[in-house]
C-alpha cells in the first residue's frame, strides 16, 4: 500500500472521528448506556488514527516539538480510549482532556508557526481550546464543553479533509 492511499485512509477516520465528535456534543450523555459508549469508543479510535494520519502527512516540517506534542495528544486519546475508572483519586477521563489539551495545543502552535499545509485544522484546534478554557472561566463550563467539543470535531473534519486532498497516489 502506498503512503498517499494510508494518509487518505486516515483522512477519512479523521472526518468520520471528528464529525461524531461533533455530533456527541448533542447527545445527552447517560451512564451504563452501551450503544452509547461504543460511540464513544469509535469516535475516539477515529480521532486517534485520525491525528496520527495528520501528523505523518505533516512530520517532516514538525521537527521534535511537534513529534513530542504529537505524543502528548495521542496519548491523551489513547488514555480516553481506555478505561475511566478512576486510579489514585485521578478521574483518567478529566486528565485525558488537559493532556490532549496540551498536545493539540503545542502541535497547532508549532504547525502554524513552522507554515506549509493547511493550516485550518490547527487554527481551529486552537479556537476550541481557548473557547473551552474562556467560557470555564466566564463560569460557563458545561456550554463551553460543548463549544469547544464541536470546534474541536470541526478541527478534525478539516484535518481529514487536508489528508483526503493530497495529490500523490
Amino acid at each position: 500500500m502506498k503512503i498517499g492511499q494510508i494518509l487518505r485512509f486516515f483522512g477519512v477516520l479523521a472526518v468520520v472521528g471528528g464529525a461524531g465528535r461533533v455530533i456527541s456534543s448533542f447527545v445527552p450523555w447517560s451512564p451504563n448506556n452501551s450503544w452509547l459508549e461504543v460511540f464513544y469508543l469509535l469516535i475516539d479510535i477515529n480521532l486517534l488514527f485520525g491525528l496520527i494520519g495528520f501528523y505523518l502527512a505533516n512530520a517532516e516540517r514538525l521537527g521534535r516539538t511537534g513529534f513530542g506534542a504529537f505524543l502528548i495528544a495521542a496519548t491523551g486519546i489513547a488514555l480516553i480510549v481506555g478505561p475511566e475508572s478512576a486510579g489514585l483519586g485521578v478521574d483518567i477521563y478529566q486528565a485525558s482532556l488537559v493532556i490532549v489539551g496540551l498536545g493539540i495545543g503545542v502541535f497547532s502552535v508549532n504547525f502554524l508557526l513552522r507554515g506549509g499545509g493547511s493550516m485550518l485544522a490547527p487554527a481551529i484546534w486552537l479556537a476550541s481550546i481557548l473557547a473551552t478554557m474562556f467560557g470555564a472561566a466566564a463560569g460557563f463550563a458545561d456550554h463551553a464543553y460543548t463549544v469547544g467539543g464541536v470546534i474541536f470535531g470541526i478541527g478534525f473534519i478539516f484535518a481529514g479533509l487536508s489528508l483526503l486532498q493530497r495529490v500523490e497516489r
